[in-house]
Protein backbone atom coordinates (compact mmCIF):
# COMPACT_ATOMS: atom_id res chain seq x y z
CA UNK A 1 0.00 0.00 0.00
CA UNK A 2 2.61 2.46 -1.05
CA UNK A 3 1.90 6.10 -0.44
CA UNK A 4 2.35 8.91 -3.81
CA UNK A 5 5.76 8.56 -5.19
CA UNK A 6 7.75 11.28 -6.66
CA UNK A 7 6.92 9.32 -9.91
CA UNK A 8 3.14 10.41 -9.37
CA UNK A 9 1.69 7.46 -8.96
CA UNK A 10 -1.89 7.49 -6.97
CA UNK A 11 -3.18 4.13 -5.37
CA UNK A 12 -6.85 3.28 -6.37
CA UNK A 13 -9.45 5.03 -4.73
CA UNK A 14 -10.95 1.74 -3.85
CA UNK A 15 -9.86 -1.77 -3.05
CA UNK A 16 -10.55 -4.68 -5.37
CA UNK A 17 -11.45 -6.85 -2.21
CA UNK A 18 -11.33 -6.87 1.40
CA UNK A 19 -12.06 -8.79 4.24
CA UNK A 20 -12.81 -8.45 7.52
CA UNK A 21 -13.47 -10.59 11.05
CA UNK A 22 -13.40 -9.14 14.46
CA UNK A 23 -15.33 -10.87 17.19
CA UNK A 24 -15.53 -13.73 19.95
CA UNK A 25 -17.29 -15.81 21.99
CA UNK A 26 -18.60 -13.97 24.41
CA UNK A 27 -19.25 -10.56 22.33
CA UNK A 28 -20.11 -9.26 19.31
CA UNK A 29 -19.01 -10.33 15.87
CA UNK A 30 -18.26 -8.31 12.72
CA UNK A 31 -17.50 -9.99 8.95
CA UNK A 32 -16.94 -7.36 5.97
CA UNK A 33 -16.73 -8.35 2.63
CA UNK A 34 -16.08 -6.30 0.19
CA UNK A 35 -15.94 -7.56 -3.91
CA UNK A 36 -14.98 -4.63 -6.08
CA UNK A 37 -18.84 -3.74 -6.46
CA UNK A 38 -21.07 -4.39 -3.37
CA UNK A 39 -20.27 -4.27 0.22
CA UNK A 40 -21.77 -7.60 2.29
CA UNK A 41 -22.26 -7.05 6.24
CA UNK A 42 -22.42 -9.62 9.03
CA UNK A 43 -23.52 -9.13 12.50
CA UNK A 44 -23.94 -11.75 15.55
CA UNK A 45 -23.96 -10.44 18.66
CA UNK A 46 -22.66 -12.96 20.66
CA UNK A 47 -21.73 -16.79 20.60
CA UNK A 48 -18.72 -17.28 18.97
CA UNK A 49 -17.31 -17.28 15.16
CA UNK A 50 -20.01 -19.71 13.82
CA UNK A 51 -21.90 -17.17 11.14
CA UNK A 52 -23.77 -20.19 9.62
CA UNK A 53 -26.76 -18.49 10.68
CA UNK A 54 -26.16 -15.20 9.81
CA UNK A 55 -27.42 -13.60 6.84
CA UNK A 56 -25.64 -11.41 5.15
CA UNK A 57 -26.61 -7.94 4.36
CA UNK A 58 -25.55 -5.66 1.22
CA UNK A 59 -25.00 -1.81 2.30
CA UNK A 60 -24.87 1.31 -0.16
CA UNK A 61 -21.05 1.76 -1.09
CA UNK A 62 -19.36 3.73 1.02
CA UNK A 63 -18.18 6.88 -0.06
CA UNK A 64 -15.06 7.98 -1.75
CA UNK A 65 -14.43 9.73 1.32
CA UNK A 66 -14.42 6.97 3.62
CA UNK A 67 -12.21 4.77 1.21
CA UNK A 68 -9.96 7.60 0.98
CA UNK A 69 -9.94 8.08 5.11
CA UNK A 70 -9.21 4.18 5.10
CA UNK A 71 -6.40 4.29 2.55
CA UNK A 72 -4.90 7.24 4.37
CA UNK A 73 -4.79 5.10 7.47
CA UNK A 74 -3.61 2.42 6.03
CA UNK A 75 -0.75 3.87 4.32
CA UNK A 76 0.50 6.21 7.59
CA UNK A 77 0.69 3.13 9.73
CA UNK A 78 2.49 1.38 7.00
CA UNK A 79 0.00 -1.43 7.22
CA UNK A 80 1.42 -3.11 4.47
CA UNK A 81 4.62 -4.13 6.76
CA UNK A 82 3.23 -5.40 9.56
CA UNK A 83 3.42 -9.20 10.23
CA UNK A 84 1.18 -11.91 9.12
CA UNK A 85 0.17 -13.91 12.32
CA UNK A 86 -0.37 -11.99 15.99
CA UNK A 87 -1.23 -14.16 18.87
CA UNK A 88 -1.43 -14.20 22.82
CA UNK A 89 -0.49 -17.57 23.63
CA UNK A 90 -1.74 -17.03 27.70
CA UNK A 91 -5.39 -16.50 26.73
CA UNK A 92 -7.64 -18.87 25.60
CA UNK A 93 -10.86 -17.86 23.93
CA UNK A 94 -11.27 -14.23 23.94
CA UNK A 95 -11.26 -11.96 20.67
CA UNK A 96 -9.94 -13.16 17.18
CA UNK A 97 -9.40 -10.80 13.82
CA UNK A 98 -8.48 -11.93 10.34
CA UNK A 99 -8.16 -8.81 7.62
CA UNK A 100 -7.31 -9.68 3.77
CA UNK A 101 -6.85 -6.45 1.90
CA UNK A 102 -6.04 -6.35 -2.00
CA UNK A 103 -5.43 -2.61 -2.88
CA UNK A 104 -3.85 -1.82 -6.33
CA UNK A 105 -0.62 -3.47 -6.69
CA UNK A 106 -0.68 -4.27 -2.91
CA UNK A 107 -2.10 -7.31 -1.01
CA UNK A 108 -1.87 -7.69 2.66
CA UNK A 109 -3.48 -10.80 4.73
CA UNK A 110 -3.03 -11.03 8.75
CA UNK A 111 -5.22 -12.43 11.83
CA UNK A 112 -4.44 -12.26 15.43
CA UNK A 113 -5.55 -14.31 18.36
CA UNK A 114 -5.65 -11.95 21.61
CA UNK A 115 -3.12 -9.78 20.06
CA UNK A 116 -2.83 -7.23 17.70
CA UNK A 117 -0.51 -4.04 16.13
CA UNK A 118 -0.02 -1.40 18.83
CA UNK A 119 -2.15 0.58 15.85
CA UNK A 120 -4.87 -2.07 14.33
CA UNK A 121 -7.69 -0.27 16.96
CA UNK A 122 -7.36 2.77 14.36
CA UNK A 123 -7.94 0.46 11.39
CA UNK A 124 -10.67 -1.40 13.08
CA UNK A 125 -12.69 1.94 14.12
CA UNK A 126 -12.69 2.74 10.04
CA UNK A 127 -13.93 -0.90 9.23
CA UNK A 128 -16.42 -0.96 11.57
CA UNK A 129 -17.55 2.55 10.22
CA UNK A 130 -17.76 0.82 6.97
CA UNK A 131 -19.71 -1.67 8.40
CA UNK A 132 -22.48 0.73 9.90
CA UNK A 133 -24.02 1.87 6.19
CA UNK A 134 -27.23 1.80 5.39
CA UNK A 135 -28.62 -0.84 3.72
CA UNK A 136 -28.84 -1.31 0.07
CA UNK A 137 -32.90 -1.15 -1.26
CA UNK A 138 -34.27 -4.16 -2.77
CA UNK A 139 -32.86 -6.96 -1.02
CA UNK A 140 -34.61 -9.25 1.60
CA UNK A 141 -33.36 -10.30 4.36
CA UNK A 142 -32.05 -13.43 4.94
CA UNK A 143 -35.04 -16.50 5.04
CA UNK A 144 -36.00 -19.91 4.35
CA UNK A 145 -39.11 -21.36 2.84
CA UNK A 146 -39.73 -24.86 2.86
CA UNK A 147 -43.04 -26.47 1.43
CA UNK A 148 -43.72 -29.95 2.42
CA UNK A 149 -46.03 -32.15 0.86
CA UNK A 150 -46.41 -36.41 0.71
CA UNK A 151 -44.74 -36.28 -3.10
CA UNK A 152 -42.20 -34.18 -2.03
CA UNK A 153 -40.53 -30.88 -0.48
CA UNK A 154 -38.83 -27.89 -1.74
CA UNK A 155 -36.91 -25.85 0.41
CA UNK A 156 -35.10 -22.24 -0.97
CA UNK A 157 -32.41 -20.46 1.40
CA UNK A 158 -31.19 -17.06 1.04
CA UNK A 159 -28.58 -15.41 2.76
CA UNK A 160 -28.21 -12.03 1.55
CA UNK A 161 -25.91 -12.80 -1.14
CA UNK A 162 -26.80 -16.72 -2.45
CA UNK A 163 -29.94 -18.48 -3.29
CA UNK A 164 -29.69 -22.51 -2.52
CA UNK A 165 -32.48 -24.60 -2.90
CA UNK A 166 -33.17 -28.00 -2.95
CA UNK A 167 -35.64 -30.75 -4.13
CA UNK A 168 -36.72 -33.77 -2.78
CA UNK A 169 -39.47 -36.22 -4.69
CA UNK A 170 -40.66 -39.22 -2.99
CA UNK A 171 -40.80 -41.24 -5.30
CA UNK A 172 -36.90 -40.56 -5.96
CA UNK A 173 -33.79 -40.62 -4.27
CA UNK A 174 -31.94 -38.24 -2.77
CA UNK A 175 -32.22 -34.65 -3.45
CA UNK A 176 -31.85 -32.27 -6.69
CA UNK A 177 -30.10 -29.18 -5.56
CA UNK A 178 -28.45 -25.35 -6.70
CA UNK A 179 -27.38 -22.73 -6.24
CA UNK A 180 -27.59 -19.21 -7.78
CA UNK A 181 -25.34 -15.42 -6.53
CA UNK A 182 -25.28 -11.99 -8.13
CA UNK A 183 -29.01 -11.88 -8.48
CA UNK A 184 -29.44 -7.85 -8.59
CA UNK A 185 -32.05 -6.23 -6.63
CA UNK A 186 -34.08 -5.14 -9.61
CA UNK A 187 -34.92 -8.84 -10.10
CA UNK A 188 -36.19 -9.39 -6.75
CA UNK A 189 -39.48 -6.80 -6.74
CA UNK A 190 -42.07 -9.40 -7.50
CA UNK A 191 -40.71 -11.72 -5.06
CA UNK A 192 -41.05 -8.94 -2.48
CA UNK A 193 -44.29 -8.24 -3.43
CA UNK A 194 -45.35 -11.31 -2.93
CA UNK A 195 -43.39 -12.43 -0.18
CA UNK A 196 -44.77 -9.28 1.87
CA UNK A 197 -48.94 -10.48 1.01
CA UNK A 198 -48.14 -13.87 2.29
CA UNK A 199 -46.57 -13.05 5.55
CA UNK A 200 -49.92 -10.96 6.03
CA UNK A 201 -52.46 -13.93 5.23
CA UNK A 202 -53.81 -16.03 7.99
CA UNK A 203 -52.14 -19.28 8.02
CA UNK A 204 -53.96 -22.60 8.84
CA UNK A 205 -52.43 -25.15 11.26
CA UNK A 206 -50.07 -26.67 8.31
CA UNK A 207 -48.29 -23.02 8.14
CA UNK A 208 -45.71 -22.71 10.76
CA UNK A 209 -43.69 -19.28 11.03
CA UNK A 210 -40.92 -18.10 12.87
CA UNK A 211 -39.44 -14.96 12.73
CA UNK A 212 -37.18 -14.75 15.94
CA UNK A 213 -33.64 -14.46 16.52
CA UNK A 214 -31.61 -17.60 16.14
CA UNK A 215 -28.42 -17.65 18.53
CA UNK A 216 -29.32 -13.92 18.25
CA UNK A 217 -29.09 -13.62 14.30
CA UNK A 218 -31.42 -12.04 12.10
CA UNK A 219 -32.76 -15.34 10.58
CA UNK A 220 -36.13 -16.11 9.15
CA UNK A 221 -37.71 -19.33 8.52
CA UNK A 222 -41.15 -20.07 7.02
CA UNK A 223 -42.55 -23.96 6.61
CA UNK A 224 -46.10 -24.96 5.12
CA UNK A 225 -47.44 -28.63 4.62
CA UNK A 226 -49.51 -28.14 1.05
CA UNK A 227 -52.17 -30.67 2.66
CA UNK A 228 -52.82 -29.62 5.73
CA UNK A 229 -52.01 -25.85 4.64
CA UNK A 230 -54.45 -25.34 2.20
CA UNK A 231 -55.72 -22.22 3.06
CA UNK A 232 -52.49 -20.53 3.25
CA UNK A 233 -51.27 -22.32 -0.05
CA UNK A 234 -52.17 -19.78 -2.00
CA UNK A 235 -49.88 -16.53 -1.27
CA UNK A 236 -46.44 -18.85 -0.53
CA UNK A 237 -46.92 -20.70 -3.86
CA UNK A 238 -46.57 -17.81 -5.54
CA UNK A 239 -43.98 -16.81 -3.28
CA UNK A 240 -42.36 -20.34 -4.34
CA UNK A 241 -42.77 -19.35 -8.08
CA UNK A 242 -41.05 -16.45 -7.51
CA UNK A 243 -38.54 -17.98 -5.89
CA UNK A 244 -38.43 -20.65 -9.04
CA UNK A 245 -37.85 -17.76 -11.07
CA UNK A 246 -35.06 -16.46 -9.40
CA UNK A 247 -33.53 -19.60 -9.17
CA UNK A 248 -33.91 -20.26 -13.07
CA UNK A 249 -35.42 -23.76 -12.04
CA UNK A 250 -39.07 -25.05 -12.65
CA UNK A 251 -40.83 -26.14 -10.10
CA UNK A 252 -44.45 -28.03 -10.37
CA UNK A 253 -47.07 -27.77 -8.23
CA UNK A 254 -50.11 -28.32 -10.47
CA UNK A 255 -53.16 -30.29 -9.24
CA UNK A 256 -52.80 -34.07 -10.09
CA UNK A 257 -54.28 -36.81 -8.86
CA UNK A 258 -51.88 -37.91 -5.77
CA UNK A 259 -51.63 -33.95 -5.08
CA UNK A 260 -49.62 -31.09 -5.59
CA UNK A 261 -46.01 -32.07 -6.52
CA UNK A 262 -42.28 -30.51 -6.66
CA UNK A 263 -39.74 -30.98 -8.86
CA UNK A 264 -37.13 -29.67 -10.47
CA UNK A 265 -37.02 -29.58 -14.35
CA UNK A 266 -34.02 -31.09 -16.08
Amino acid sequence: MAQPSSTGYLPPQIPMSLKFYSGGFFGSSLWLEWDGSNLYRKRQHSGGSNSRNCPWVCLLPPTAQAWFELRRVLDELKAWRWRRKWSDPGIMDGWQWDLGLVWGPQKWSGSGSNNAPQEFRRVERLLEKLGSGRKAPGLPAGFSIRANHSSGGVEFIWDGRHLHWWCRDSGKEGLVEGDRSGIPSEAWKKFNRAFATARRAAHSEGMTMDENYYEKCDSRSYTIDLERGSQSSRPWLKVLGELARLAEVTLAFGPREDGPRVRASD
